[in-house]
């Protein structure tokens, strides 16, 4: 089963959404927002999605992804080469670049909205079923990855396999705020990307061990 997740932009007075491209992250009371290591700022909410259960993913319905990375660092989230097949390195989350985060959070998390993202123009997510004949919209949530270049699975560091999130298609534009500051290696001056704008994979295992057990593949 796949489902197309549209941006629609919501005006200024639009409420949090669970499911957004930019607008209110929902994060842990306790967790706060991240912060780019080499510039010192927030880092960009790039998307959230709520996984409803009508989206048929292996996780537990009600479960949050939240995508944030750099505004200043805009590079793909480079790793030791991990041959397709292989089991991923222990806590391999802790060992990747630190220029983004990925959040998977259960939904026994207790989770509150924050301030709105600044620097991108807020859409919610309206989901509908994919046909065959779909162009690459903004993302694809759910069955088979489409692939660019050679798959690349990987079971988790305990042999149980990581099932397919949803993949942001290449070179989606994330419109800014006309008040935002230009993006480094963007392709345009007029929007931001998600790492250098690969199309970008995300996988998690069923019960994920920690919030940031989200592997990630990008693809050209």
């Amino acid at each position: 089963m796949r489902t197309l997740a549209i941006p629609t932009p919501v005006g200024p007075d639009a409420g949090p959404l669970r499911s957004s491209l930019g607008g209110h992250p929902f994060l842990p009371r306790d967790l706060p927002w991240p912060t780019c290591p080499k510039s010192g700022e927030p880092m960009v909410l790039f998307f959230q999605l709520e996984l409803g259960a009508e989206l048929g993913l292996a996780q537990a319905p009600g479960s949050q992804l939240v995508v944030f990375m750099s505004p200043a660092v805009n590079e793909i989230p480079t790793f030791d080469f991990v041959p397709t097949g292989q089991p991923l390195p222990d806590r391999f989350w802790e060992k990747r670049l630190d220029h983004f985060k990925v959040y998977l959070f259960g939904p026994e998390v207790d989770l509150i909205p924050r301030e709105a993202e600044p620097r991108l123009v807020h859409h919610r997510l309206d989901l509908t079923a994919a046909d065959d004949k779909f162009r690459d919209p903004f993302l694809v949530i759910g069955g088979e990855p489409r692939w660019y270049q050679a798959p690349e699975l990987h079971p988790d560091g305990d042999g149980a396999s990581l099932s397919f999130l949803c993949q942001l298609s290449e070179n989606y534009p994330f419109p800014k705020e006309a008040s935002a500051p230009p993006q480094p290696d963007s392709f345009s001056g007029k929007a931001y990307c998600l790492f250098l704008g690969n199309s970008v994979y995300f996988f998690a295992g069923a019960r994920p061990p920690h919030p940031e057990a989200v592997w990630i593949v990008v693809q050209n």
